[in-house]
């Protein structure tokens, strides 16, 4: 969704982004919808939707998250589509990778 926000304030504010065809492109990329933009390429986000839910809380990054469930920064920010790794939001909802349970 943040790619989708971020891809409107670029439509809004530069004006000169125009988009080659308003249908996604279903190619080379598995199945995952593509859109040309002047060159470039952009492809839809899918979330790890496997992975667990986890809430923000006061003074959370992702530095912090990735260390607790033994990860890394830039594999939360893929899996949660993050525009921009550097702000989260207390309560918001990101996806980590499942705790292993202690088996007793």
């Amino acid at each position: 969704m943040h790619r989708w926000l971020l891809f409107a304030c670029c439509l809004l504010c530069c004006g000169s982004c125009t988009l080659e065809s308003d249908a996604p492109q279903d190619n080379r990329n598995g199945g995952i919808p593509t859109w040309e933009v002047r060159g470039a390429t952009l492809t839809a986000c899918s979330p790890r939707t496997d992975w667990q839910l986890y809430t923000v809380v006061n003074n959370d990054n992702l530095t912090k998250i990735a260390r607790r469930f033994n990860t890394t920064v830039a594999e939360l920010t893929q899996a949660n589509c993050l525009a921009n790794p550097n702000r989260l939001n207390r309560g918001q909802a990101l996806y980590v990778p499942p705790q292993l349970t202690p088996s007793p």
